[in-house]
């Protein structure tokens, strides 16, 4: 079996501009996750599931962490480099060298800042684009959200740069996450063509990138089969975050995550269900 435990922002304290509850994770726990993860699991890097899971009579554990916060280099990388354990971070090239954010994480930061006061972008019209299954609805609203990145400050900057992922490590790897962190299942295809073929032109020019794509949100919601068969057809393979763990049969179809900020890995591991594909 193969348990990939996936991870988003990592920071010593919580920020609202720049956290979620749900998708935070102090250091201090991330240092307790990797010591258990090492003890428990033989950790392997991502990108070689295919003959670890087929050949090894351990359990095994992989790391992951989406969209490529500046949390990556500041705080993860000190803590991997102590464990000598490998992560591979799902990227977002859309937002490397410039100050814009997907319209989820831009939302987040403007209804926390107090220098913006926009009575319309409150939690529940967030939540709603979040869940809704109206591709026009998701497009227009999304799209708001989106034209106010003109506003931010020229140096904001929520994500690692080139001059990060340019240096060669051997504790990251690098996969794509859709290039803007759009809902597969709500986009066209001509746009998913758009955004997947512009991600591995961006990534695949940085020495650690690794052949995999992550769906942005990660939820059965948020793609659909035309999407997982578009993601193989580019040559890369599918990865979602439901909550299950892999096994050497369903391995072929995709590679399953459980979504770990702020868990108790012992509980998330005990409810963990096989990925049947």
């Amino acid at each position: 079996s193969l348990y990939v435990f996936n991870y988003h922002h990592i920071t010593p304290s919580f920020n609202p501009l720049f956290n979620s509850i749900g998708t935070w994770t102090s250091t201090a726990q991330f240092e307790l996750h990797l010591k258990y993860i090492r003890k428990r699991f033989k950790v392997i890097r991502l990108n070689e599931y295919d003959d670890n899971i087929k050949t090894s009579r351990l359990p095994l554990a992989a790391i992951t962490i989406d969209d490529g916060q500046l949390s990556v280099e500041t705080h993860v990388l000190r803590l991997i480099q102590k464990y000598e354990t490998p992560v591979t971070c799902f990227i977002n090239s859309g937002y490397i060298d410039n100050n814009k954010a997907s319209w989820f994480d831009l939302a987040r930061y403007l209804r926390h800042n107090e220098n913006y006061n926009l009575e319309f972008l409150t939690h529940e019209h967030v939540k709603s684009i979040r869940n809704s299954d109206d591709p026009d609805y998701y497009e227009h609203h999304r799209k708001a959200i989106e034209k106010l990145n003109e506003t931010l400050p020229k140096d904001l900057r929520f994500f690692i740069g080139s001059k990060f992922l340019g240096k060669p490590n051997s504790l990251i790897d690098f996969g794509l996450h859709g290039r803007e962190h759009q809902r597969f299942s709500m986009i066209s295809h001509d746009e998913k063509v758009r955004l997947i073929s512009r991600d591995m032109a961006v990534l695949s020019e940085f020495p650690n990138f690794v052949r995999l794509f992550a769906f942005p949100f990660g939820k059965p919601k948020d793609y659909d089969q035309k999407s997982i068969d578009l993601v193989k057809q580019h040559g890369l393979k599918p990865v979602f975050a439901s909550g299950k763990y892999n096994t050497s049969k369903s391995i072929a179809c995709g590679i399953e995550r459980i979504p770990a900020d702020g868990c108790n890995l012992n509980e998330l591991i005990s409810r963990a269900r096989p990925f049947i594909c």
